[in-house]
């Protein structure tokens, strides 16, 4: 344990911490001191745990279908890739689908590239063992509206969303201007919801976490200003 808290403020974010407040020792000014609190602050989980817990819609699966929202690729040496968005979107599906046994729904279309999303998607459900007429492709959405617009009429209704947990609000705002009968189902979450002493150390996923925040906040304002919310 003593390792850990040590490395968390050796390592970026927290060695940014480390390094203001040996400015301020040095220095004794208390500019230092502050812009150290202000850091510490926004790279620990205790303090996002609460935003998290309000923003995150996180409903009851349904006896219905299950649409996977694709979360992107990444172009590596290697070729196109699904992103770790992506794949805990599937992780998450996959055990619904256990459960269920019900069709999925897999939304995410071209790539610039020329790679469909949703087809790669199908290929990962299958080689885990999800029978390939159970797996229904739509390919053609480029965003959210879209992921959900396209496959209203591929599922039976209701239908369990499945998306990442700081993009369900958007999600469900999405899912209700459609009329699409649902339950969003969070996966992929960037911060614990439980408070550990972890949750006091400086982290990567706790200064993450508003950006993904501000990304759904101007994602909403953007789909308003468009008319579609």
């Amino acid at each position: 344990m003593i390792g850990k808290i040590a490395g968390s403020f050796v390592q970026f974010p927290g060695i940014l911490v480390t390094l203001f407040l040996l400015l301020w020792f040095v220095r004794k000014k208390k500019k230092y001191i502050i812009f150290a609190a202000i850091l510490y602050l926004f790279t620990i989980e205790v303090v996002w745990i609460p935003v998290e817990k309000l923003w995150v819609v996180d409903e009851k699966v349904v006896a219905g279908d299950i649409l996977i929202l694709g979360g992107g690729v990444l172009e590596t040496p290697d070729g196109v890739q699904l992103s770790r968005a992506t794949l805990s979107r599937l992780l998450k599906g996959f055990e619904l689908w256990k459960e269920l046994r019900s069709r999925v729904i897999v939304s995410g279309g071209r790539t610039p590239s020329g790679f469909i999303e949703a087809e790669k998607m199908k290929e990962v459900l299958i080689s885990w063992g999800v029978p390939e007429n159970m797996v229904i492709v739509e390919g053609n959405s480029i965003n959210t509206y879209e992921n959900i617009l396209y496959s209203k009429n591929l599922t039976n209704e209701p239908v369990n969303i499945v998306t990442s947990s700081t993009h369900t609000v958007r999600v469900k705002l999405i899912a209700d201007k459609l009329n699409v009968d649902s339950a969003v189902i969070p996966c992929d979450f960037i911060i614990e919801t439980k408070v550990t002493y972890r949750s006091f150390l400086p982290s990567q996923e706790a200064l993450s976490f508003p950006g993904y925040l501000t990304h759904e906040i101007f994602g909403i304002i953007y789909y308003k200003l468009k008319g579609v919310l």
